[in-house]
């Protein structure tokens, strides 16, 4: 089994549920839902749940209104809104996981991969320290997942048990780091994973956003200024950081 959506070769990009795509809630920028609309999350929602009421005042006010329709617009915006919080209440508990909805919406922004990915690894940063520890890379790639199940066209998305702790320990095991991947390793991980990149192909809007190798190394992997590789057109290595700074322990955050 592989991670990804049966016959996803025949599905081009991934697309959000109706439900988001009318809400408002799909293809906004990605710096628009990282920068702005999640720090006022964090902000508002400080244990990163929240219920149906709340979810349709805080979105709602986010979300530009259609021009022209009035109240009616802003009526069916709201009940599009109840409809995205009851998609990812699956459980019926009331309350919608922050994180796993974010990590959604970051995924269905409209932005290149490489954004994208930045966007993931600040947010998953609990601490600030400029450093994803392996919890924090499993919580990551648990909520990101989690997330898109509840929120894309991709209803049949295979994960075998115990893959995503494999994918993490390889990549870590690769970029030789013991206990957790700053923002270069991180880059370089998810660009030289072909699964995860493979995957990550998957929500791409355009060939705008998918950042090509070049020699070995990709566009994106470049601009994140990574060290740079041997002078040689042949070669093909990793490229890894060579900052060696000390790590705590990742801020535990309740659900």
């Amino acid at each position: 089994s592989t991670m990804g959506c049966q016959n996803s070769s025949l599905l081009g990009r991934v697309e959000p549920i109706a439900a988001i795509q009318r809400s408002g809630l799909a293809d906004v920028r990605t710096d628009v839902v990282a920068q702005v609309w999640w720090p006022k999350f964090r902000s508002r929602f400080p244990r990163m749940g929240v219920n149906s009421r709340d979810f349709e005042r805080f979105f709602g006010d986010l979300v530009d209104q259609p021009a022209g329709y009035g109240a009616a617009a802003s009526n069916r915006r709201s009940g599009f809104l109840t409809s995205v919080f009851s998609a990812f209440d699956f459980s019926g508990r009331g309350v919608v996981d922050g994180y796993e909805l974010f990590a959604c919406l970051l995924i269905l922004s409209t932005g290149t991969l490489h954004a994208k990915a930045s966007a993931l690894f600040q947010m998953f940063d609990l601490g600030g320290r400029c450093k994803l520890e392996r919890p924090a890379l499993v919580m990551m790639l648990n909520r990101t997942l989690s997330g898109i199940r509840k929120g894309c066209s991709c209803l049949d998305l295979l994960v075998p048990p115990g893959l995503l702790e494999a994918i993490i320990d390889k990549g870590m095991i690769r970029q030789g780091a013991e206990k957790d991947l700053g923002p270069s390793d991180f880059m370089t991980w998810w660009h030289y994973d072909g699964l995860v990149r493979s995957f990550l192909h998957l929500f791409a809007a355009g060939p705008e956003d998918i950042d090509k190798p070049q020699g070995g190394v990709s566009a994106t992997a470049q601009a994140a200024q990574l060290p740079p590789k041997a002078p040689s057109d042949d070669q093909n290595k990793e490229t890894k950081s060579d900052e060696k700074e000390g790590s705590g322990e990742m801020e535990k955050k309740e659900e």
